[in-house]
């Protein structure tokens, strides 16, 4: 499943619903630095980190995370400015 990362930063589909096991990977789709952090709290944690295209690449920055738990588990940008920048994986059985 792939959730890219938008002209405007949102995340396209904002929501998702995938299996136990399914791989999700975003892929920033422009130039512009952007990032995919799961909320606190939650029994699934991931982290992108800067996903910003190297100086001269033309290819797309991609961060994928598996989930191995059931459940609904939010996410948003941790960059300033993109704070309402959100997302829902909700993983089923």
């Amino acid at each position: 499943m792939t959730v890219k990362i938008g002209t405007t930063g949102r995340y396209e589909p904002e929501v998702i619903k995938i299996k136990a096991g399914t791989r999700v990977t975003w892929e920033n789709t422009e130039r512009t630095q952007r990032q995919t952090v799961a909320d606190p709290g939650q029994a699934e944690q991931w982290d992108s980190g800067n996903m910003a295209r190297p100086l001269g690449s033309s290819d797309n920055v991609k961060y994928s995370h598996t989930f191995t738990k059931t459940g609904r588990f939010t996410y948003a940008s941790d960059i300033p400015g993109a704070e309402d920048i959100k997302g829902v994986v909700f993983v089923v059985p």
